[in-house]
């Protein structure tokens, strides 16, 4: 059978930060659907939310949980820092909007109620005015040091999913269930311009230079217009599933286009070539962002996994992971399948009844065999031994490699040679 390494740890045993190779899905971040994520201003943190009803803060550097935020009933939809990167906003179908202050850990005094679920949420470019998308077809303006509504944008006609401030705060862009991206001013609420869709819009965003605003839409696409002038440049297609969430690069070169054919593309705005395909998520992928160095794009999906892709090194791609899911999940799939495959974080106990199995590397030269080994308690057992519950993983470097071995044949005085294909641990 073919056989990988899918991991090695970054960090030390108990870290919650992992490198991947290959599509591996078991390193979870939540216990249910991953539906936003967040880069902060300094480009430090990743905020994640999750179905699981709470926010989890991460130093992508180590990898470590910062803090866990709980105080929302339901599930998060969506995620932003404030421009100073002081502030945390979130909404969840519990109709709140909260503001949590980072430099403390917990949340401010500040909230505001809604009468449907918050969909979407955005700061202004200068931290005073937060935006809300909410289900009841509004969108809401907020001002945070007088926690008062000064302004509400009303025209849409079904659920409004997201928002999006224009760099220099003049400009928001919404878009709805209602098949429509609507461009507003700011200052006056006016509506500007109406884009009618052929599908609900999941996701908007405004270049960094304020020129072109992207809609994602249910109907595969990701389309940008013109602001300033309200005519269409160009479409992005090929997703064969609905557009999730889209993103421009800080130098506004890149837009990422997520969805739910579990893949995130990664397009040349002025040449409309793609550049790259991310793939790794067993799941719809459903938000993502760019890092402030255009370093690090973050993903989230309904796979429970919030992945770091490297924009510079297409091959180092890590997950953000909490060891305790991590564990009640495989054990959960164990449970639930019977014989299952997975990859555990070192230093994790093993589920009862696991079973030792390493499989070499399928090529036309391959000879499973006595050599094919598992390291389990820092002892080698033959692969197929049953384990003793609660055993621990230890995690080792495996590569391909090859041997000459003599061999003998009775009646002769002459050794022959021959190489056999195997995994080894270095």
């Amino acid at each position: 059978g073919a056989g990988a390494v899918l991991v090695t740890l970054s960090g030390n045993l108990k870290g919650e930060k992992i490198r991947l190779s290959g599509k591996n899905t078991e390193f979870k971040a939540h216990s249910e659907a991953v539906k936003a994520v967040a880069f902060s201003p300094n480009g430090k943190l990743v905020a994640s939310g999750s179905g699981d009803k709470t926010i989890r803060l991460w130093d992508i550097e180590s990898g470590k949980t910062v803090h866990v935020f709980r105080d929302h009933t339901a599930a998060i939809n969506c995620l932003a820092f404030s421009p100073d990167g002081r502030l945390l906003a979130s909404g969840a179908e519990d109709k709140i909007l909260f503001l949590w202050d980072l430099e403390r850990g917990k949340l401010t005094t500040i909230y505001f109620k809604h009468e449907a679920a918050v969909r979407g949420v955005a700061f202004g470019p200068y931290g005073q005015i937060v935006a809300s998308a909410v289900g009841d077809h509004q969108v809401y303006l907020w001002d945070i040091r007088s926690e008062k509504r000064v302004a509400l944008l009303e025209g849409h006609t079904r659920d409004v999913n997201c928002v999006a401030f224009s760099p220099d705060g003049t400009v928001i862009a919404t878009g709805s269930a209602d098949q429509t991206m609507r461009i507003w001013d700011a200052k006056t609420g006016i509506e500007r311009y109406t884009f009618r869709l052929d599908g609900k819009v999941n996701s908007v965003a405004i270049s960094p230079d304020g020129r072109w605003v992207v809609a994602g839409t249910s109907d595969y696409t990701a389309r940008i217009w013109n602001i300033e002038s309200g005519q269409y440049y160009q479409s992005f297609h090929g997703y064969g599933q609905a557009v999730n969430s889209v993103a421009f690069s800080l130098d506004g070169k890149t837009l990422a286009i997520a969805g739910n054919d579990d893949t995130i593309r990664l397009w040349n705005v002025a040449s409309s070539i793609l550049k790259t395909t991310f793939e790794g998520h067993s799941g719809d992928v459903s938000s993502i962002a760019f890092s402030p160095d255009n370093r690090w794009l973050v993903s989230g999906s309904l796979d429970k996994t919030v992945r770091l892709w490297s924009l510079l090194d297409k091959d180092q791609v890590f997950a953000l992971f909490d060891p305790k899911i991590t564990e009640k999940t495989a054990a959960r799939r164990v449970r639930q399948m019977g014989a299952a495959t997975m990859t555990l974080p070192c230093g994790t106990p093993l589920p009862p009844d696991a079973t030792c199995i390493c499989d070499c590397i399928a090529t036309s030269r391959t000879y499973p065999g006595s050599e094919t080994v598992c390291t389990c308690n820092t002892i080698t057992v033959p692969s197929g031994t049953a384990l003793a519950s609660n055993m621990v993983c230890v995690c080792n470097t495996i590569t391909v490699g090859s041997y000459s071995r003599p061999r003998t044949y009775y009646n002769s005085s002459r050794t022959y040679y021959y190489t056999r294909s195997y995994w080894y641990p270095n």
